[in-house]
């Protein structure tokens, strides 16, 4: 059908994750339950479920189970595997929203980079004792994931690079939620700007009252972008001194055993 993927597309997906992505993953976030002695499915891989299941939660382009990560003598329902399930195409808004074919081809990259980065937190929260993390944490680093990952794709250097409009256009599909984000938290509308914003705005939690996202309560990216851009700039900051570099310093605020403001303080000293 030409509604679904084809071997050769999600082979051509494989070739990045595999040789860019999951390795960026790892060096920034710590290794694959597979990888270290812990079971799981014992595969070393990470499963993505194209499915219309997802396309029915409404709102979300992938999703993650933390449950997934559990073996079933404590979770029934858990797959007990590293796998994170996408959307479907839909043109037809079968199942939701309409997504496109050419749509979901365009964001499964960036979004494959973001959901698994979910998994490498949840497993060290789960297999290797570190505290829960706050959601602005998790999604902040899943989408400073898609900045990192993306910087590697598209050759545009690492850490401290001045990049402009053009780097910017031409990695639009990994970089938008970051530019996104950004310009609604510090009050861009179609309308001008929205008083009060940044200043009244928070990052601390998803629906965020006041003016941030453009004040009417509904906007739910908060955690995102934003949040991504505060861990970049302590990766700036804090990276080029700490032992093994930036990358090392992200793995140990994730491997702690603080959440939050405590984190990024005790981890950074």
């Amino acid at each position: 059908l030409d509604t679904s993927f084809t071997a050769a597309e999600y082979a051509t997906w494989d070739v990045t994750f595999s040789g860019t992505t999951l390795p960026k993953i790892i060096e920034y976030y710590g290794d694959l339950s597979d990888n270290v002695g812990f079971g799981l499915d014992d595969d070393g891989r990470v499963a993505v479920v194209v499915t219309k299941e997802a396309n029915r939660r409404g709102g979300i382009l992938g999703v993650v189970q933390s449950a997934d990560l559990y073996p079933t003598s404590t979770c029934a329902s858990s797959n007990y595997a590293e796998v994170f399930y996408g959307l479907a195409p839909d043109p037809d808004s079968v199942y939701g929203t309409i997504r496109t074919k050419s749509y979901i081809s365009d964001l499964m990259p960036a979004l494959i980079a973001h959901e698994t980065t979910h998994i490498l937190q949840f497993t060290q929260t789960i297999h290797r004792n570190a505290a829960s993390k706050a959601v602005w944490e998790l999604e902040g680093g899943a989408t400073l994931t898609e900045w990192l990952v993306g910087n590697e794709v598209l050759g545009h250097g690492g850490a401290g690079q001045n990049l402009g409009l053009t780097e910017y256009t031409a990695g639009i599909d990994w970089y938008q939620d970051l530019g996104g984000d950004l310009l609604r938290y510090f009050g861009w509308s179609s309308s001008g700007h929205v008083a009060g914003a940044p200043e009244e705005c928070t990052w601390l939690e998803r629906e965020p009252q006041g003016p941030c996202g453009g004040g009417d309560g509904n906007w739910t990216r908060s955690v995102y972008g934003f949040p991504a851009a505060l861990l970049r700039f302590i990766l700036d900051l804090y990276g080029p001194t700490y032992t093994g570099g930036e990358a090392a310093l992200m793995r140990a605020l994730w491997s702690s055993d603080q959440t939050g403001y405590d984190n990024l303080v005790t981890t950074t000293g």
